[in-house]
């Protein structure tokens, strides 16, 4: 008895020897958590730890720039209002820079970092499986960038007032950016290069761009990466366009709202087999949806409206495929600079000029009884058609040029999904109603 009295009598004096050091120091199932106040450096608690601790970072502003070169290590801020990092603008260039896998880092202000170009708020270099989640970043040169960096997670920081990019990706994979905002950034929002496979979603990405600059940046930015999925942004009111992907093929973009951009909504170059559907892409400066030398690709179901161009732009693109989309109130409806491209099912509807062409030659519709698409002038121009047997398709065809024509036009605005679907259920209740009475009625 009086064996295990003296025992614990020691361990408490050696815990409150380690109490009156320079910061706590808990052990737990075999990881450590490091506590750190004002006054103290995050970086001496990093230098002290082992694999698989916990820096928990105490309200406080901490003036110091901070490597973490331990793996499997979470840095933690007690509140991401008022736990803070600052670089003071000092050299070196990034305030936390991470060389190091399984790192996690949340709950930080983190501002300041260097003038010098490509200084971030929070570097990942050559780092695999990091997570950053729930930081304020700003008034860095880059907010947060990663270098060849792979199977990182990037999720619902705030991400604002930095010199350039917002939030810079380069030569990296498989990373997951969701749930950021990211605004107010000189440069581009979301800016990836050179990064295959990654997603960006259910991110708002505004407001980037210097209003009024020589310079323009979109909202989202994907260049020379392909398999790339950019889904449920917010990417409006961005100098430049609001989503643009260049050189990146079999990328998917849809559920997206893409408006009052300063060039376009969405824009694709050199993408081919890639898809954009359900997306919005209104009242951009120039085109709606704009996909230029990308071939095989597949357009359906945006709207694009009160565009300052074109509705949807087809620039030297062939064997797409344009259906379902409501292409309304543009300066151009639908411009097919490209060859061998389906267009059907669409509604154009109060464009200055539904279709331009040029020189090249375009299917227009789905062939009969499926029909072409519907053209809001269509009953101004052809006066005297009518419709055929009751198939909801005019007999005459819609003539854009000699070599364009949509040959089986849609009588009726063609219906979008809300429409068919809130009809399916009036359809499914009448029959319900129909056949109960029928149980009803005596034989």
């Amino acid at each position: 008895m009086m064996k295990k009295i003296v025992l614990l009598a020691f361990v408490l004096v050696l815990l409150s020897m380690s109490m009156l050091g320079t910061g706590l120091v808990i052990t737990v199932s075999g990881s450590t958590t490091h506590h750190v106040y004002p006054g103290e450096t995050i970086q001496d608690a990093i230098d002290s730890a082992q694999p698989g601790d916990t820096i928990f970072v105490h309200a406080g502003t901490y003036y110091e720039h901070v490597v973490v070169g331990l793996f499997n290590l979470t840095l933690l801020g007690e509140d991401r209002s008022t736990t803070i990092i600052d670089g003071n603008k000092t050299s070196p260039w990034d305030v936390v820079h991470v060389v190091a896998d399984n790192v996690t880092i949340s709950g930080f202000t983190i501002q300041n970092s260097s003038t010098y170009m490509f200084s971030s708020g929070i570097h990942l270099d050559h780092s695999f499986n990091c997570s950053v989640s729930g930081n304020n970043i700003n008034n860095n040169w880059y907010g947060i960038r990663l270098s060849s960096s792979s199977n990182c997670s990037i999720s619902d920081n705030n991400i604002y007032n930095n010199i350039n990019c917002g939030l810079r990706i380069d030569n990296s994979s498989n990373c997951f950016i969701s749930g950021n905002n990211v605004y107010d950034n000189d440069g581009a929002g979301i800016g990836l290069d050179d990064s295959p496979n990654c997603y960006v979603s259910s991110n708002s990405a505004s407001n980037n761009g210097p209003s009024g600059g020589v310079s323009v940046y979109p909202g989202i930015s994907i260049f020379d990466s392909p398999n790339c999925t950019v889904s449920d942004n917010n990417a409006s009111n961005n100098s430049g366009d609001g989503i643009s992907l260049h050189y990146s093929p079999n990328c998917s973009v849809f559920d997206n709202d893409a408006n009052n951009n300063g060039i376009l909504g969405i824009g694709l170059m050199n993408c081919s087999k890639s898809s954009v559907f359900s997306n919005n892409a209104n009242n951009n400066e120039w085109d709606g949806i704009a996909i230029d030398q990308s071939h095989n690709c597949s357009v359906s179901g945006n709207n694009a409206s009160n565009n300052g161009g074109d509705g949807i732009e087809l620039g030297y693109s062939s064997n797409c495929s344009i259906s379902g989309n409501a292409v309304t109130y543009n300066e151009w409806g639908i411009r097919a600079w490209g060859s061998g491209n389906k267009i059907f099912h669409n509604n154009f509807i109060g464009n200055t000029l539904q279709a331009v062409v040029d020189t090249f030659v375009n299917i227009w519709d789905d062939d009969y009884p499926s029909g072409g698409n519907y053209w809001s002038d269509y009953q101004e121009r052809y006066p005297n058609a009518t419709e055929i047997d009751g198939t909801g398709i005019w007999d005459t065809p819609y003539v854009i040029d000699e070599n364009n024509q949509d040959n089986y036009p849609i009588v009726p605005e063609f219906p979008t999904w809300t429409s068919m679907l809130l009809i399916l259920i009036v359809l499914t209740v009448a029959t319900i109603i129909y056949k109960r009475r029928l149980l009803k009625t005596p034989i």
